[in-house]
């Protein structure tokens, strides 16, 4: 038994003496093709003892750690996400314009400016002699660009965290930040050789929760909206959001009065039925890009039936659809989210006027979520495409289209065919549609249409509805519940 075992450790060992010879050959065959993009006779000038030098020092792998409770998943989302974009983003190696990713400036560039750069810091065996490159205005050149590509690559990496906390956060559940840095001290790991190693820290936040109590009687589970930010550009921060009144419109005395935000259970889960995202946390945060964007009036605020707000929700610049908001004595209230196409906003009440759909109708179609548009040939037909349009739905043919191939809304799957099938829906409607594609190219100006008395909106229990009862005057009356 004792000769087996050791025969185990003595192949195990042959095992890892041949990977580590291979990865150290795979290294030096990327180094000369790195060397060769910077001048061709880079590499025959370096010495072996240079080469061996300049593996020992290349850059550790970025390893993601987590700083409190995070789920396997998330960690292993965060560094495939890492992983890949350090593949795919760039930054410039040459003044002519070569460029290297990001992993194998880190990699490879690095510990090679460090090894030929005047003032390398290394015993005389090692250290390079100045006298072989100075003389050529690549090296010059090469060299002087150190600190750009340094400070560029630190940028990208930091550039980073903001997409990884967003798309790993969730409102509904843990929102995250993801922290790059290069010290030690702070994550306290080193490689195994001694080599210091670069970071992505994440750290894990529960929401604040809230029941809210609408002067009704109804309550309303709610969450604090919160979002990661960037401060001084290396240190994330969780960030409860407040805003005053005024950026929605309101006046007088109190209007300045910064009110915490919160967002109910039931628009999160709408937003992400009825927008289709890939990521709830790109959406979600999209939720505070759009409320602060009323503050310099570039977002349109509507006044909906008994008093409630219909604040536009913009994704790539084209409207999306609309926050139902509430301003009550202590804090805003976001209580649901409609598709532009949903019968309580201007164009949905357009498209019931001109083509009688309703919200069953709608639901029917798919026309009430936007992954229907984005992933069907509803808009590559003049026709259809023009129903929308005369609608005021041109920005979401804009967005549709946008989206198309945008990681986010990507699935797999062909391009399934709504427009044969909504013709078809049409023709067997009533009469009122005989004339509608005779009149389809025709230009039509709706003029603002304020959205109806019926809810399109309609909740899985019904006491949501009750929310249609409160006038702005009976909410200010509401009460919070901790």
């Amino acid at each position: 038994m004792a000769k087996k075992r050791t025969k185990n450790r003595q192949n195990e060992n042959a095992r890892k003496k041949k990977e580590a010879a291979q990865h150290r050959n795979d290294y030096i065959q990327r180094l000369k093709a790195i060397c060769d993009l910077i001048h061709p006779d880079l590499y025959g000038t370096l010495t072996p003892i240079q080469i061996d030098a300049i593996y020992f020092l290349r850059g550790a792998a970025v390893k993601v750690v987590a700083d409190g409770k995070v789920s396997k998943e998330v960690m292993l989302f965060a560094n495939e996400y890492s992983r890949i974009m350090q593949k795919c983003q760039t930054i410039k190696l040459t003044k002519a314009g070569t460029t290297v990713n990001l992993g194998d400036y880190h990699y490879i560039v690095s510990p090679l400016e460090w090894m030929i750069r005047p003032d390398a810091p290394y015993e005389p065996e090692v250290r390079p002699n100045p006298d072989i490159w100075t003389p050529f205005r690549w090296y010059r050149e090469f060299i002087d660009g150190r600190e750009r590509r340094f400070t560029e690559y630190i940028t990208r990496m930091r550039e980073l965290q903001l997409p990884i906390s967003m798309f790993m956060s969730d409102l509904r559940n843990t929102i995250y930040s993801a922290e790059y840095t290069d010290s030690s001290e702070k994550v306290k790991r080193h490689a195994a050789d001694g080599r210091m190693m670069h970071f992505i820290q994440i750290r894990p936040l529960k929401p604040e929760r809230k029941k809210i109590i609408l002067s009704d009687g109804a309550v309303r589970s709610a969450v604090r909206l919160t979002i990661v930010v960037t401060l001084n550009f290396n240190s994330q921060e969780f960030m409860p959001i407040e805003m005053p009144s005024s950026y929605l419109g309101k006046k007088g005395p109190q209007a300045e009065k910064m009110l915490p935000v919160y967002i109910t259970n039931h628009a999160l889960n709408r937003i992400e039925e009825r927008l289709g995202c890939n990521s709830p946390g790109y959406t979600q945060f999209e939720v505070f890009q759009n409320l602060y964007e009323c503050n310099e009036k570039r977002r349109k605020i509507i006044r909906g039936v008994k008093g409630r707000l219909l604040v536009e929700y913009q994704l790539y610049g084209q409207t999306a659809g609309y926050m139902v908001v509430s301003v009550l004595k202590t804090v805003i209230l976001v209580h649901t989210f409609l598709l532009v196409t949903n019968n309580s906003t201007p164009e949905g009440a357009m498209l019931h006027e001109q083509l009688g759909f309703g919200k069953l109708d709608k639901e029917y179609l798919g026309i009430d979520r936007l992954a229907t548009f984005v992933h069907s040939d509803i808009f590559k037909y003049d026709d259809t495409r023009q129903l929308f349009a005369n609608a005021g739905c041109q920005p979401l043919i804009n967005l549709s289209r946008r989206l198309q191939n945008d990681i986010l809304w990507t699935r797999e799957g062909e391009t399934f065919k709504l427009a044969s099938r909504m013709r078809d829906y049409l023709k067997t409607d009533s009469d009122q549609y005989a004339d509608i594609y005779a009149d389809i190219y025709a230009d039509m100006e709706p003029e603002e249409v304020i959205p109806p008395a019926e809810d399109e909106d309609e909740h899985d229990s019904g006491a949501e509805n009750e929310m249609l009862k409160l006038s702005t005057e009976e909410e200010t009356e509401s009460k919070l519940d901790s």
